[in-house]
């Protein structure tokens, strides 16, 4: 394999029954587990956590930002000492950022992939007792290194998405519009899994089984990972979102008017679901609920000149091309929350951040995948869902659109069931709480831990290897 191809940054449902029985535990709770974990192995407290990626974490501008930032807070929060190091170098785009981090009392590191000399520093430097890897092929670029230097530490895999699951759909919805004779059914792509054969899938697999515990974003992909994968429950935990609840929005269906999207235009979901949306459900949507209806899409690193090659003039369609959205709390102007997603994985940041804005949200099953009582089907259609979250065609997205604009009633119930499910599988303090305890624990007694790994084990042994000597090689020819 290229070594540039390698390591290259990349840029871009149901309710648990772990979640539902869940003690809505603080983090005192969580201290508290900790200790006695820590006094029963003879293995002190966590005090030191290095986060390791490719990116430093935009909170504005992306969900998964905004995840890897609560996740340092939680560690803050708990008197946990915490470096930040990312590849990505510290310029005028990424200092506000950095800044942002460094606000929060994080030191800053930068590190790259082929520089052992420049990384062992860095460990000496912040001595981490866990080491943090945000995404699976970050783990591929330092675990080596971690485990050479720092063997001790406890590795843990954030995998924010399944990122080859979000792969093998995109690549399935190529296909369905390579053969495309009719409507395409949503339902196809949300049904596919990536097979053995799946390179993207072995890599991210290796990377689990190397690592102490891996952070799984959507119970939909602890089922796959666990099921289809036979991945053991002990390697992995559930760690969605963190919030704090919906807000008291004041305005009512009458005051709010006009539909949003958002999302980062960099991840490659978004981008089409704005394509889909401005060429094909937006005009028959505007077309039942009137012309005065208009769709603002937002979203940051948006290449409006790309987009309106594709999209045609905005204003013809009214819809209205804004760039990065400033505040969060332009939401509670608008009446819906629109997100046509044809392929993705994970949990949607955006249907949380609606939520939390009183804003009912329509959306594929591609986007209600994981949020809700079996995936946003519950046994009364709509009524267990925020929203519109079952639709597989576009003709459903364009009646799920036209009837919670329209119908006050419906809209209201949608808000307030998407005010449950916030409290009911996202809230802050049990599911930091819950995600602590299980970190803790591991950390007790990392060595028993692993001695049952012989998988992890196997796959350290010869994948680290392989890639010890390449980057080694890299090293040389950077320097020479």
């Amino acid at each position: 394999m290229d070594p540039k191809t390698r390591f290259d940054s990349i840029r871009l449902g149901r309710l648990s029954l772990s979640f539902r029985k869940r003690n809505k535990m603080g983090f005192p709770v969580a201290n508290r587990l900790a200790a006695q974990a820590a006094a029963s192995s003879g293995r002190g407290r966590i005090e030191r956590v290095l986060f390791l990626s490719t990116v430093w974490p935009e909170r504005s501008s992306s969900a998964a930002g905004v995840r890897t930032s609560d996740l340092v807070k939680s560690f803050l929060e708990l008197d946990v000492a915490v470096d930040f190091a990312a590849s990505a170098a510290i310029d005028e785009q990424s200092k506000p950022h950095v800044d942002a981090l460094e606000g929060l009392g994080v030191r800053s590191h930068h590190v790259l992939p082929n520089r052992e000399d420049q990384f062992v520093a860095t460990l000496g430097r912040t001595r981490p007792d866990v080491v943090v890897f945000d995404r699976f092929y970050v783990e591929e670029m330092f675990a080596w290194m971690v485990g050479k230097h720092a063997p001790n530490a406890m590795r843990v895999l954030d995998m924010q998405d399944v990122h080859s699951l979000r792969g093998w759909r995109e690549k399935r919805l190529s296909e369905l519009l390579e053969m495309q004779t009719g409507p395409i059914d949503l339902g196809s792509v949300l049904s596919a899994v990536p097979p053995a054969t799946y390179d993207p899938c072995l890599r991210e697999l290796s990377s689990i089984y190397r690592s102490d515990i891996s952070l799984v974003c959507s119970p939909r992909e602890m089922e796959m990972l666990t099921g289809a994968f036979n991945v053991p429950p002990r390697l992995l935990a559930e760690a969605g979102f963190f919030s704090d609840g919906q807000r008291d929005c004041g305005q009512d269906f009458a005051s709010r008017k006009n539909a949003i999207m958002i999302g980062n235009f960099l991840h490659p979901p978004n981008k089409d679901s704005v394509i889909w949306a401005c060429t094909e459900l937006w005009p028959a949507i505007r077309a039942q609920i009137g012309d005065d209806a208009r769709l603002d899409v937002y979203g940051a690193y948006c290449n409006e000149q790309a987009l309106i090659s594709k999209i045609g003039k905005p204003e013809k369609l009214g819809v209205r091309l804004c760039g990065w959205l400033p505040s969060l709390d332009a939401l509670s102007d608008y009446r819906l929350l629109f997100a046509p997603l044809r392929f993705g994985a994970g949990l949607k940041g955006k249907v949380v951040d609606a939520w939390e804005h009183g804003l009912p949200v329509v959306t594929s099953v591609i986007g209600s995948e994981g949020m809700g009582v079996k995936d946003g089907r519950g046994d009364n259609g709509q009524d267990s869902w925020g929203g519109a979250g079952t639709a597989t065609t576009a003709q459903q997205l364009i009646d799920d659109t036209v009837r919670l604009y329209t119908q006050p009633d419906a809209w209201s119930a949608a808000q307030t069931r998407g005010k449950d499910l916030l409290a009911a599988l996202y809230d802050r303090r049990t599911n930091l709480a819950h995600l602590h305890a299980r970190i803790n624990a591991i950390h007790a007694d990392v060595p028993a831990h692993r001695n049952g790994n012989y998988v992890g084990a196997l796959l350290a042994q010869n994948s680290h290897r392989a890639t010890e000597y390449l980057s080694r090689w890299i090293e040389l020819k950077n320097k020479s």
